[in-house]
């Protein structure tokens, strides 16, 4: 178990006994003690503690019981992108070190070849360019604004999101479906024209705050571009429960916003497509959903279907 989380917590994957005896050595010397280290012998003993305790860096070699070269590398990576790895193997081949960063890794070392000042510096630098990476993954895939995921991020797991629902309608799961919710605020450039752009861009903020905190963790909210922004509800048991959703959405513009010491009212309308009812495909479903939007708004605070 980690026990002091002001230290590096480092994931030592590793088969070899001996190995694993001489990287706890060098990390636990005077010189380079601010690392914590847990040791497990498999990959799958790997995915383990890292779904369940907090890590800065793994440690990883390419040989293990259960798993050999770039596969350890793309199973972290795939499941756990935001913790660095670092390889440490005693295969000695260019190829496979380019082909480990390319994967996801962020140094390859080999074994014997370093000694705990420099495995403690190749750590740390491991750690600094992964947090680097993560920041400009970020600004990428994010709105400054609002920090919700962006069109590009939003047409990502909008893919993803579809390949899921498929997957579970092919093994006859008949209540997987998927909805997905553009929407935009009624009379904003009103609220902009009266009280200024600045004003404006911190309502915004508050509506994806609000958002945020109405939905659950795996529902994506991301901002489409001005007002509009929208919300993939994957799970969704057919057209009863997206008109729920639907409604939920609705009704999280009833409470005012409190912006710069003033309550601001304003209300939404909402336009839904479901996957596989309304399209098969990411482009089609917000096409669909921005067509039921625009329906929408004839009434304006509710919502509308494709």
């Amino acid at each position: 178990m980690y026990r002091n989380p002001n230290r590096i917590r480092v994931l030592l994957i590793e088969a070899n006994v001996g190995d694993a005896k001489l990287v706890t050595e060098y990390l636990t010397e005077d010189t380079v003690s601010d690392f914590v280290l847990c040791h497990v012998v498999s990959l799958a003993m790997a995915m383990e503690k890292l779904a369940a305790q907090e890590v800065d860096v793994t440690l990883v070699d390419l040989c293990l019981p259960d798993a050999n070269g770039l596969e350890v590398v793309h199973e972290i990576n795939l499941r756990f992108p935001a913790i660095p790895i670092l390889i440490h193997t005693g295969l000695e081949n260019e190829k496979l070190a380019l082909a480990a960063i390319e994967t996801g890794a962020q140094d390859f070392l080999q074994k014997g070849k370093c000694n705990g000042q420099a495995l403690a510096q190749a750590i740390r630098f491991a750690i600094q360019r992964k947090r680097a990476m993560e920041h400009y993954r970020f600004q990428a895939t994010h709105d400054p604004l609002t920090k919700l995921p962006n069109r590009v991020l939003l047409k990502d797991r909008l893919q993803h999101s579809i390949e899921r629902a498929d997957r579970h309608l092919r093994s006859n799961k008949k209540n997987w479906h998927l909805a997905v919710m553009l929407f935009d605020l009624d009379h904003f450039k009103d609220v902009n024209d009266t009280y200024g752009h600045l004003f404006g861009d911190q309502l915004l903020k508050s509506v994806a705050n609000r958002l945020i905190e109405s939905f659950r963790k795996p529902d994506t909210i991301a901002r489409f571009g001005g007002d509009e922004f929208v919300v993939i509800f994957e799970g969704v048991k057919g057209r009863k429960e997206a008109i729920n959703l639907a409604e939920k959405l609705r009704e999280t513009f009833t409470i005012p916003f409190l912006v710069e010491g003033r309550k601001i009212f304003i209300t939404s309308s909402i336009g839904v497509a479901c996957f596989p009812e309304s399209a098969m495909d990411a482009d089609e479903l917000i096409r669909i959903a921005d067509l039921a939007m625009y329906t929408a708004k004839q009434k304006r605070n509710s919502f509308a279907f494709s």
